[in-house]
């Protein structure tokens, strides 16, 4: 048996072992490089939700305050608004709306200053009289769905549904498919003590 040739399988085994060592290092290295990317991906990818979210809540700061609902007592209905940002809104329309019996009437409001949710007077007459003159002040208060439409101070035009759910819509967004259009400061109001109409 050649010595030389032992030691050569002996350098050869070891120079195999080696590569071995060091093919089953990089896989090693390149599975743990790939796991860290991967998380790095999804922290990247959650830090970019998390911004969206947050610029999207930005961008939606001050109209998620703005809302008017109704509410029927014992005797009569009255229009709640709201505006609890520290900047008015612009060019509000309240659509009011029924199936039963079938109207949809927008009342324009205007600008509407920053206020916490009390009554709306000018739109509390405007609706009492909508629904006097529809025959409909005994309306089961679940028929009636109310609507809005304004633009924030930001510019940017919003509409919240019947169901409070709130989007951004073109700037020339308004409700088209009224029957009436009312602009609340102008409707005459009732005085309760005679009925007559007064201004």
């Amino acid at each position: 048996m050649d010595l030389g040739s032992v030691a050569d399988w002996v350098n050869a085994a070891g120079t195999l072992g080696a590569f071995g060592a060091a093919l089953f290092a990089g896989i090693v290295a390149v599975r743990g490089y790939r796991i860290q990317q991967r998380a790095v991906d999804r922290q990247l990818a959650a830090h970019a939700d998390d911004e969206r979210r947050r610029a999207q809540g930005e961008h939606q700061w001050q109209a998620s305050k703005v809302a008017v609902w109704v509410r029927r007592g014992r005797s009569s209905w009255t229009v709640y608004a709201a505006n609890s940002s520290d900047l008015p809104v612009y060019r509000l329309t309240v659509r009011i709306s029924s199936e039963e019996p079938p109207f949809s009437v927008a009342i324009e409001r205007g600008t509407q200053r920053p206020t916490p949710a009390d009554t709306a007077r000018k739109l509390t007459n405007a609706l009492r009289v909508v629904l006097d003159q529809r025959n409909a002040l005994h309306l089961d208060p679940n028929n009636l769905d109310v609507a809005i439409a304004f633009t924030d101070a930001a510019g940017v035009r919003w509409r919240r549904d019947e169901h409070g759910k709130l989007d951004e819509v073109p700037d020339s967004f308004d409700f088209d498919e009224v029957d009436e259009r009312l602009i609340d400061r102008l409707v005459p109001r009732r005085d309760d003590r005679d009925g007559r109409g007064i201004l």
